[in-house]
């Protein structure tokens, strides 16, 4: 089955908001002086040294989510192809360990860019993604994104297109009068998007950075009328600059196959020869320019449904045959009459209708 894509309005208003934000901030910090003392100068003078580092060496993430129904363990890594000043072209390869022996890998490219005032990041990223069934099926994916990082407000968009045609099932189980009996059936990646939008709040950025996030998802199939859609609501928080902790509720638990999920990350810098961040000057935080080299806050996972037959309706019992009513006979009615036989003598006879 051909698939056209369909930019749905939400996505281009997530869009518009993206360079909204960015413009806003852009003017906001073109009025700030730029004179700034010597202190001040030095240490955005170090601050830039090292996102330079950073955006060098890149870095490595490992992780692993737990939910209600499936726990995901997962690596990725992010590769410094093209840099400058204030831009960077990386490389996003990224590989996932489904508990239900399940795999998916994907491979990206991701462009940032630092505003002059170095106040917010403007990234697009594009991928794709492949998941290994356990069917022996492989359901593929492409996918774009936008996103907005700055120092107190986050928000991203990504869409994703399916690249692979419905894949047919072997025999299955399905229920029938309550016992199991073989069927097939198909299964497919489906085509939708997600968003979010969030804060960092400000009292905690230099003891325990945490931003809460909200955001929608709609994922739609093109085999039935089915679809998974809802809110989601997201806390994160960085305890050190190399430790990410995650929480996460899904109105539609098909979504990530739970209710809810917790998740932990950990970032090792490529140059990890110069020992791992934890503290910067009394905060636990490095310098904003650093999450140039951030991992892409999307949801890698080819989304699936499986569809199957609907079980034959339980066949009705054979009628049982009616027995019709025994009318009983109606009572005859007699009468007696008076004759004469052939000897000329009176009789009486009794005729019964």
């Amino acid at each position: 089955m051909n698939r056209t894509p369909k930019l749905p309005s939400a996505t281009c208003a997530a869009t518009f908001l993206l360079l909204a934000q960015c413009a806003l901030l852009r003017a906001a910090d073109s009025a700030t002086p730029t004179n700034a003392p010597p202190a001040v100068a030095v240490a955005n003078a170090e601050a830039e040294q090292v996102a330079r580092d950073a955006t060098a060496f890149g870095r490595l993430t490992l992780g692993a989510s737990f939910g209600d129904e499936l726990d995901v363990y997962g690596a990725e890594a992010m590769l410094p192809l093209v840099e400058s000043e204030r831009a960077a072209l990386l490389l996003n390869p990224r590989g996932l360990l489904l508990e239900d022996d399940e795999q998916e890998i994907g491979l990206g490219l991701v462009l940032r860019r630092l505003s002059s005032e170095k106040t917010c990041i403007l990234g697009f990223n594009a991928f794709y993604d492949a998941r290994l069934a356990d069917s022996d099926n492989t359901l593929e994916q492409v996918g774009a994104g936008l996103e907005l990082l700055s120092r107190w407000v986050d928000a991203r968009v990504n869409y994703a297109w399916p690249i692979s045609g419905e894949k047919s099932l072997g025999p299955g189980v399905c229920p029938f009068n309550g016992s199991p009996i073989p069927c097939s059936g198909i299964e497919e990646a489906m085509e939708g998007f997600d968003a979010e939008l969030g804060v960092w709040l400000p009292y905690l950025d230099r003891h325990l950075p945490t931003g809460v996030f909200a955001g929608y998802y709609r994922f739609e199939s093109d085999v039935t009328d089915d679809d998974v859609d809802g809110m989601k609501v997201r806390v994160e928080m960085r305890p050190c600059a190399n430790v990410t902790l995650d929480a996460e509720w899904f109105e539609d638990s098909g979504y990530r196959d739970s209710e809810t999920v917790v998740g932990v990350r950990v970032h090792v810098p490529l140059d990890f020869w110069n020992g791992l961040k934890f503290e910067r000057d009394g905060g636990r935080l490095p310098s904003f320019p650093t999450r140039i080299t951030e991992p892409v806050q999307r949801d890698f996972r080819v989304r699936k449904l499986i569809t199957r037959p609907a079980a034959p309706a339980a066949a009705a019992p054979a009628a049982r045959p009616v027995k019709r009513p025994i009318r009983p006979k109606p009572e005859p009615v007699c009468r007696t009459y008076s004759a004469l036989d052939e000897n000329g003598d009176v009789i009486f006879v009794t005729v019964c209708e």
